[in-house]
């Protein structure tokens, strides 16, 4: 569907162009009887199709009006936002010797105008008829067929919206119309019946996931509606809302006001609900994969994490299941929750928020990676900022116990926390250069043991 309203003010060139290169389609046509029969058959279209345009480009229609291109056995439709002394439409033929003719048709019968408008020996118009069919023949031969509506006569009449639960309300919402959408009935040359399809647009309030801000937001849905009847479904919104239905199309194409009618708010029984999480952070460097964004939902255990529901508004009841490795491990009912993961697997958490009658869900996938840890053999607490303190590089390790001591097999420092380490020093004095022992043990999150035992060199 386009505005058209530019065919009015076309000059005459583009016919002298279609006329010249029509004649020389014929010339070279004739004059080339020795061409394959295909090659004729090409040249005798392409020269059909230029008078078909030619003929038809010289149709000029004025006032404000849109062209409906798609109708059978006809070659447009045209209709006016209301048929004044504004609205005409000329025919201009491309030489003073052509017979121009201008019928109405009906039913198949097609009666010969009489009060035809003369601007020019080549151009004549008529006034058009709401709901009337039109052909220009031109010596003989029929060379414009189209349609005409005044809009004016066709505009929808709207009563009242009502909107009601549907026969599955988590799914669909029936609105109720009261009202009259007219038809754009036309007949074609043999007498033919055909209906322009009408479309409106409902527009109606519903949630969508905001990925940036973590939140639910309001958003304007829009649904295409063709033809509609008393009984119009469409897709449950997520929040209480008004509908409004209102169009058409060719309200729009003419910039003329749509029908409009709205409903009272409807409230909705659907519910959303969408997992999101907070991970507590660590910040220890000899810690590898550990969680270092709060967003982190793989890496080193333990992994603390908060889960957050996000329901809608509607949503009653909740229900958390975590699984590791396929296996259900654990329930849970809070909006709410937090988690440490503290073995290693995959771990798929699921949601289902529910207010009886409408259920959501979503999920989650959570990796805790299998356990490492690996003692240095040197250290260097000389205070230039560079290896400092012996510490063990570790990953996913849940218990940990190190003891260090002196050639002499004396205790000299113990810790049982892997982030930590021994700075070299004694009773709060630095230690003496030379050769230290330590012994650690340790478990995994994949229940790894660990029992690490071995030497490390103290230089300032």
């Amino acid at each position: 569907m386009y505005f058209c309203n530019i065919n009015a003010y076309r000059t005459e060139i583009s016919d002298f162009v279609f006329s010249v290169a029509n004649m020389q389609l014929m010339y070279y046509y004739k004059n080339h009887t020795n061409l394959p029969i295909d090659m004729k058959r090409t040249l005798l279209f392409l020269t059909l199709l230029l008078f078909t345009v030619i003929s038809f480009s010289q149709i000029q229609v004025r006032g404000n009006y849109t062209s409906y291109n798609e109708a059978t056995g006809l070659d447009h439709v045209y209709i006016f936002s209301v048929i004044d002394n504004t609205s005409e439409i000329h025919y201009t033929s491309t030489g003073n010797t052509a017979q121009v003719k201008w019928f109405n048709f009906l039913n198949g019968v097609k009666t010969e105008l009489t009060n035809v408008s003369i601007v020019s020996p080549t151009e004549t118009y008529i006034d058009p008829k709401n709901n009337t069919g039109y052909i220009v023949n031109v010596n003989g031969t029929d060379v414009a067929r189209f349609w005409v509506f005044d809009y004016s006569q066709y505009i929808p009449i709207f009563t009242s919206l009502n909107g009601t639960d549907g026969e599955f309300p988590c799914e669909n919402v029936v609105l109720q119309l009261v009202g009259n959408v007219p038809d754009f009935k036309y007949q074609n040359t043999g007498g033919g019946i055909f209906t322009i399809d009408r479309y409106f647009n409902i527009e109606y309030n519903t949630l969508e996931w905001d990925t940036e801000k973590k939140e639910w937001k309001v958003k304007i849905q829009t649904e295409e509606i063709k033809q509609p009847g008393s009984v119009i479904p469409v897709p449950t919104p997520s929040t209480n809302t008004n509908f409004t239905l209102k169009g058409d199309q060719f309200a729009t194409q003419l910039s003329v006001p749509e029908a409009t009618v709205t409903s009272g708010e409807y409230a909705t029984k659907a519910v959303k609900c969408r997992i999101t999480t907070v991970t507590s952070v660590r910040e220890a460097k000899n810690e590898n994969d550990r969680p270092e964004k709060e967003t982190d939902i793989e890496g080193s255990a333990p992994l603390d994490i908060q889960f957050y529901s996000n329901p809608t508004p509607n949503v009653r009841s909740y229900f958390w299941t975590i699984y590791r490795n396929g296996e259900k491990l654990m329930a849970r009912s809070e909006k709410d929750h937090l988690y440490t993961f503290s073995k290693a697997g995959n771990y798929k958490i699921e949601l289902s928020a529910t207010n009886g009658i409408c259920t959501d869900s979503s999920s989650v996938n959570v990796v805790v990676m299998e356990s490492s840890i690996i003692a240095p053999s040197v250290f260097t607490p000389n205070n230039d900022e560079y290896n400092e303190e012996f510490r063990v590089a570790y990953r996913s390790i849940i218990e940990f116990a190190c003891t260090i001591y002196n050639r002499w097999g004396r205790v000299v420092y113990k810790w049982t926390d892997p982030a930590k380490g021994w700075n070299g020093t004694i009773g709060g004095k630095p230690a003496a250069e030379g050769t230290y022992f330590y012994i650690i043990n340790a478990r995994g999150s994949d229940d790894k043991v660990y029992k690490l035992k071995g030497h490390l060199n103290l230089l300032r």
